[in-house]
């Protein structure tokens, strides 16, 4: 993040929902995870989430999506991508 790169979250958990599906990962969010992170029930716990970098100081184009879906599949959410443009 400190370097200039977007990461957009493309899976989420079930407790995360897929209301953060599609927003760029900042530090604020990454503060949520960490505090979420720690306080965990047990060592066998998870956060499950995945990203995906759209911008970057090393790309030529920022990846922008313009038509998507969130789709909710049991315990995950995830960002069906159907259409995308590079700008």
């Amino acid at each position: 993040l400190d370097l200039g790169f977007k990461p957009m979250i493309i899976v989420a958990d079930s407790e995360m929902g897929p209301s953060m599906l599609g927003k760029v990962l900042t530090h604020e969010i990454l503060d949520q995870l960490k505090a979420r992170y720690e306080h965990l029930p047990d060592e066998n716990a998870r956060i499950y989430y995945h990203t995906f970098v759209i911008d970057g100081p090393i790309f030529k184009k920022r990846l922008e999506i313009t038509e998507s879906d969130k789709v909710v599949a049991g315990p995950i959410s995830y960002l069906d991508i159907k259409k995308f443009e590079l700008r």
